[in-house]
């Protein structure tokens, strides 16, 4: 019963998650007029102008290395 409960609890978290990004993909494309297809390009493009950006995941999740 414990190991269901923690398949729920991670379920939720990840629900949590999904929203959470969705909601933020959604502020980032209404602030910047933009379509939230277009937030990654936008914000990797944003950050090579001072960084060399490695790989994009999510907008939570970006690896980096400075110039």
């Amino acid at each position: 019963m414990i190991e269901e409960g923690k398949k729920k609890l991670h379920i939720a978290d990840e629900n949590a998650m999904k929203d959470s990004e969705k909601m933020l993909y959604d502020e980032f494309a209404y602030v910047l007029k933009i379509e939230r297809s277009e937030i990654i390009p936008y914000i990797t493009e944003q950050l090579e102008t001072k960084y060399e950006v490695v790989k994009v995941y999510n907008v939570n999740s970006i690896l980096l290395y400075a110039k």
